[in-house]
């Protein structure tokens, strides 16, 4: 999972550079799985190349992480709560169906 927030841009004609503040829970797999969370910010220098813009350069700022072994257990669920509707890979998401993307 990752998100994007607090986006600050400043505009210079046809060059921008802006910071967003990020936040990522990744879950490792191996003998031992990990579930780490990041956060830190993008720093991007933008540019208008025909009418689009685009990200010319980028920086990324890490200002926190943590790192512990994965200990999620989905046959009992997140507080003992069953039943839950899962998300899946690509066309087996709910979302698929629920935005009509097919």
């Amino acid at each position: 999972m990752h998100m994007i927030g607090n986006i600050l841009v400043r505009l210079d004609g046809d060059k921008a550079a802006a910071e967003a503040y990020f936040w990522s829970v990744s879950v490792i797999p191996g003998a031992v799985p990990r579930a780490i969370v990041a956060c830190g910010r993008y720093l991007d220098r933008f540019e208008r190349r025909n009418d689009e813009w685009r990200i010319a350069e980028r920086l990324v700022a890490h200002d926190w992480f943590s790192e512990t072994t994965q200990t999620g257990d989905w046959s009992i669920g997140p507080f003992g709560l069953t039943g839950l509707e899962r998300g899946a890979s690509m066309a087996k998401d709910k979302s698929y169906t629920w935005l009509k993307l097919r």
